[in-house]
């Protein structure tokens, strides 16, 4: 993944450290039309690339981060012991270049409107010391016209893509990478990661595709259709992954060959899910259920298609 100099760094952080009352750990970031456009000392700083967010709950207007991400990566973080992080409002670039947009919370992230980045990368990270969660009810694209479809990673204990589920990766060059809950067959081999970063994505316990959902990773025009997972860990029996929906990691219309998707869990349910990685100028691409060990590309793909 292609990573840029310039790093905005946005930390929501706890007024007085010294006192951890109820209201202060569970703090509140809200992303909305109705949030600040501007620094306030009453709630948040700029300094230089870092902004500082604190108090108890903060609202801040989309433009801020459409603003930074134009510039280059943005990792936005709240640190209290129970933050939540919820956006409101659409959040849109058109950026020539490709950026990385970072959410961090110890609790849980809420998409309720649509985050629209170009080609660049989505990585949502709920990490705590009690149970985390994700939830996705819009539209997540990083779809690329004229290039290779973006990343989007997820990493929660749980992990939930509501019926307004729609996740884009698509590409006129490639498909992206979309990663829910872990990296292809849990990260295991460090040659067939997906997620390039130091650490192996965190491995989900619960995995749920509502049948509404959408997963997008295809080559629109010219490759290969790129890589979907979703996945909880296969090592837990209590872990469990439920893919209902529709996702597509199809090979491009003028040549390519079609992508690779990924169902597992301890428990796996994929009752009505449609799936698609075929390619009409290359080779068809596979199905990968876990804990069942099995393959499914070629004939198989066409029948589950037709």
């Amino acid at each position: 993944m292609t990573r840029f100099l310039l790093t905005t760094i946005l930390i929501l952080s706890i007024a007085n450290t010294k006192c951890y009352s109820q209201n202060e750990t569970h703090q509140v970031l809200i992303i909305s039309e109705y949030g600040e456009k501007s620094p306030s000392p009453a709630n948040w700083s700029i300094s230089g690339e870092n902004i500082k967010v604190f108090g108890e709950k903060v609202n801040i207007h989309p433009s801020v981060f459409e603003e930074l991400l134009l510039k280059g990566d943005v990792t936005l973080q709240a640190s209290g012991d129970k933050s939540i992080i919820e956006i409101e409002s659409p959040i849109s670039i058109d950026a020539k270049k490709p950026s990385l947009f970072t959410i961090i919370s110890s609790a849980s992230i809420r998409v309720n409107a649509s985050l629209n980045l170009n080609g660049g990368h989505l990585h949502l990270k709920a990490l705590g010391t009690d149970k985390t969660q994700i939830v996705v009810n819009g539209k997540i694209n990083v779809s690329a016209e004229n290039g290779v479809g973006g990343n989007v990673f997820l990493e929660a204990d749980e992990i939930e893509l509501r019926e307004k589920s729609k996740l884009l990766a698509t590409g006129s060059y490639g498909g992206g990478n979309i990663l829910v809950g872990g990296d292809w067959q849990g990260g295991a081999s460090a040659k067939n990661r997906k997620f390039k970063g130091v650490n192996k994505l965190k491995q989900a316990s619960k995995v749920i595709m509502h049948a509404k959902a959408i997963i997008d990773a295809s080559s629109t025009e010219k490759g290969n259709g790129g890589t979907v997972v979703l996945w909880s860990d296969i090592k837990n029996p209590t872990s469990i992954t439920k893919a209902h929906g529709t996702i597509y990691a199809n090979g491009g219309s003028y040549f390519g060959n079609g992508g690779q998707i990924e169902t597992s869990g301890g428990i796996l349910e994929t009752k009505g899910i449609q799936i698609s990685t075929l390619a009409s100028k290359g080779k068809d691409g596979l199905w990968l259920l876990d804990p069942y060990n099995y393959f499914l590309n070629s004939s198989d793909l066409v029948a589950l298609n037709t």
